[in-house]
């Protein structure tokens, strides 16, 4: 949490695969006991339209299967101010249609392409965890 410049932590968000969810949904804050508090604190109108998300650490916490899992030698945990991240269509939706592609099958082949870019606004504004594998 702390790598994010502190103009953009108070808005962080947490952003993790499913099973690193419930991973950090077993992890205590406090002196190691058995009654040390959890991390994770569920919300009762999660998933729900207009419900508060869980939080870990009392920031926002949510789960996406497009986030790699642990022990995946992957970027498996993001932490920022997602405001401060933006996506770009470039050009806009592209199609083609080849009646020579799929000729001996006597069909026609159609393709989209598009072209998208994303990135923050200000680097400081998040943080990505490397898991690295060894």
């Amino acid at each position: 949490m702390y790598a994010v410049n502190s103009a953009y932590r108070q808005n962080g968000e947490w952003l993790v695969n499913d099973a690193t969810a419930a991973t950090m949904r077993k992890i205590r804050v406090g002196g190691g006991g058995t009654l040390d508090a959890f991390a994770w604190s569920p919300s009762p109108t999660a998933g729900m339209i207009n419900g508060t998300p869980d939080t870990f650490l009392g920031r926002p916490i949510f789960a996406s299967s497009n986030v790699a899992a642990m022990g995946s030698d992957a970027k498996v945990l993001f932490y920022g101010d997602l405001s401060r991240f933006v996506m770009r269509e470039v050009g806009g939706l592209q199609l083609e249609r080849s009646q020579d592609f799929l000729f001996n099958k006597n069909q026609t082949a159609v393709r989209g392409l598009s072209r998208i870019d994303s990135a923050f606004v200000d680097a400081t504004a998040g943080v990505i965890l490397h898991q690295a594998v060894t």
